[in-house]
């Protein structure tokens, strides 16, 4: 009888820390930042203090397609495509390249996402269900885990799997939870899972994301993003806007149930926010205003934001493309092939170190690039 009623007190105090491990209170937040007057342009020389475009070497074995994920680590950058995963040197010198296709313990057939931890690059493979291991200095296999359950991805470090299953159905997360926690010696059960909210179910870019601590979940209308790693779930960033460009429960009830937003353009409406990267001194992401995109750049420091919808050089606009990745310093996108062509037309390109050499027929080129202090 005693462990009857220590079972159903314990299933009771787990079912009440589920429903309490995702804080929304505003308070609760690591970063409150506000949102308020976003600038048609911002000067370059306000804003950017350094800027370098790095072109990763093509050849036989490193000819990429369209970026999929981005990750600068061990001053080496690796970027993966439908085909494989290609590994430079932060000067984009071509080291090595994973792309071995087929369904050998060594191989995959298709790549979902990677992530780095401890020194080993994880390879999730949806279509085989196995998370692939290599050493992420030289590229060498070490193993693979065949995954009892599908996913959308998954990202690993020593002890645990980080799973974003990204409306992929599955019994370790049997509420339709968005991200789950899994420990290695058990992998058939989720330590815990969470975000089942209706609005977590229909992934959209840049809006889960793995980062230095963990998995950054948004809440792309709400406005706010969350870590989850091995600890629990931990309040990062609350967007704070006036009342008048908050949407209604009833529109964001709309929105979520029909996928769709609509709004005018001349909306005023502050939400969208997705690719959140943080540095040591900055964090920025992307945001929309009606149908307006803008970046923002909070600066930790000074507890201070700027928000800009361009960026000026000399007679000439131009648009960073969303960062997708950081490290302590930096942050770091992608330019694609038609974006290289715009960028060596423009009269401010030589000014801002453009590889003139470099034509679109060759691989995308990263951009590297640290924010000026406030």
């Amino acid at each position: 009888m005693i462990m009857k009623k220590t079972i159903i007190l314990w299933l009771c105090l787990f079912t009440l820390f589920g429903c309490e491990r995702v804080n929304k209170d505003a308070n609760a937040f690591k970063y409150n930042i506000p949102i308020e007057n976003i600038k048609e342009t911002v000067g370059y020389e306000d804003l950017i203090d350094t800027l370098t475009y790095i072109a990763l070497e093509k050849n036989e074995n490193a000819i990429i397609g369209d970026i999929k994920d981005l990750i600068v680590a061990n001053n080496k950058i690796y970027v993966s495509d439908n085909n494989g995963v290609y590994v430079f040197d932060i000067n984009g010198k071509h080291l090595y390249s994973i792309n071995r296709k087929g369904h050998s313990k060594s191989e995959f057939t298709f790549i979902n996402s990677i992530n780095i931890s401890d020194n080993i690059l994880f390879l999730y493979d949806n279509s085989q269900n196995k998370l692939l291991c290599f050493d992420a200095q030289d590229g060498k296999f070490i193993n693979s885990i065949v995954l009892p359950w599908r996913a959308g991805k998954v990202y690993g470090d020593r002890n645990y799997l980080y799973v974003d299953f990204a409306g992929w159905p599955t019994d370790i997360a049997p509420n339709g939870e968005r991200i789950a926690v899994v420990n290695k010696e058990n992998i058939e059960k989720a330590d815990f899972a969470v975000f089942d909210d209706e609005e977590f179910k229909v992934p959209i870019e840049g809006t889960c994301k793995l980062m230095s601590d963990g998995i950054a979940m948004t809440s792309y209308y709400n406005c706010k993003c969350w870590i989850v790693n091995s600890d629990g779930v931990h309040s990062y960033i609350n967007i704070e806007r006036t009342s008048d460009k908050i949407m209604s429960k009833e529109m964001l009830k709309e929105i979520v149930t029909t996928h769709q937003l609509s709004t005018n353009d001349d909306s005023s409406y502050i939400y969208g926010l997705s690719n959140v990267c943080e540095t040591n001194k900055n964090i920025t992401g992307r945001m929309f205003s009606g149908n307006n995109a803008f970046n923002f750049v909070f600066y930790k420091q000074d507890n201070a934001v700027i928000s800009y919808k361009k960026i000026t050089y000399k007679n000439s606009q131009f648009i960073l493309p969303p960062s997708i990745t950081s490290d302590d310093e930096y942050c770091y996108s992608v330019l694609s092939s038609v974006e290289i062509d715009y960028i060596k037309n423009m009269e401010q390109s030589q000014s801002l170190s453009f590889p003139k050499t470099i034509d679109s027929d060759g691989n995308p080129i990263i951009i590297q690039y640290r924010f000026k202090m406030k």
